[in-house]
């Protein structure tokens, strides 16, 4: 009996340093989980760190476009004035001009009596073709 006894004391002897064996092997398995959950940790606090720096940086993008777009909108609006001025400019020049063609007539008599006669011309030429359409307009309806 009493090696059967000896013999049950090693196999429960061996059961339990197996399942002290298998228990060492859990607790090493999770510190070695707990490692990895705490480099996890540190790299979402990392990447979480890493897209606030890119946000930052995409809002002063959005500002520096913003601003671009207002130094455009200004430019093309100085662009528009000057055109405007030049036109203005233009304007002013045509009107001097034709104010100068105007005293240039005013002065020369002969140059009004001529085209006050191609004036007169002009309208006989309009009468006689009015009278030639309505006189067509008679052969038509008849």
């Amino acid at each position: 009996m009493l090696l059967t006894k000896d013999i049950k004391d090693l196999t429960l002897q061996s059961k339990l340093n197996h399942l002290s064996q298998n228990f060492n092997d859990i607790v090493t398995q999770m510190d070695v989980a707990d490692q990895d959950a705490k480099k996890v940790k540190q790299i979402c606090g990392e990447t979480q760190m890493k897209m606030k720096e890119l946000e930052m940086e995409l809002e002063e993008t959005v500002n520096d476009y913003n601003a671009v777009r207002n130094d455009v909108d200004k430019i093309r609006d100085e662009i528009e004035s000057m055109e405007k001025c030049d036109d203005v400019n233009n304007a002013s020049e045509q009107y001097k001009m034709d104010v100068s063609t105007l005293h240039d007539f005013d002065n020369n008599e002969e140059d009004e009596a001529d085209l006050l006669n191609k004036l007169m011309e002009l309208r006989k030429e309009n009468a006689k073709a009015l009278q030639e359409i309505l006189d067509l307009e008679k052969t038509m309806t008849i």
